[in-house]
């Protein structure tokens, strides 16, 4: 009898183990990330928004795809992102597949 519990509850520990990890391991995938730079260039094409940001580890190129839920945003409203002017200090808040989620212009928030 005390090895049945013992496998029992072995088991059960094992399988809340194994749909943490599951857990974890996806939202790992999905955790945001933010650069600094200053805007280089902004291109726009086919729903791609190709930018260039100046930052203190060099000059940086993304490809950011811009989707229904992924908007485009200066202190809470929608912006064209090719009305930027070069030189622009940007804090771009993005997910690592690519998704832009928003690009704040520092200037505006000071």
């Amino acid at each position: 009898m005390g090895k049945t519990n013992f496998f029992r509850a072995t088991a059960v520990s094992l399988t809340f183990a194994a749909l943490f990890l599951c857990a974890t391991g996806a939202s790992a995938s999905m955790q945001t990330r933010v650069m600094r730079g200053f805007l280089q260039k902004v291109d726009v094409k086919g729903g791609i928004v190709y930018v260039v940001l100046s930052t203190h580890k060099g000059s940086r190129s993304f490809d950011f795809k811009l989707e229904k839920e992924a908007k485009v945003t200066f202190k809470g409203s929608p912006v064209d992102v090719k009305d930027l002017g070069k030189g622009t200090e940007l804090l771009i808040t993005y997910v690592p597949s690519g998704k832009l989620l928003t690009a704040t212009d520092l200037k505006r928030v000071r």
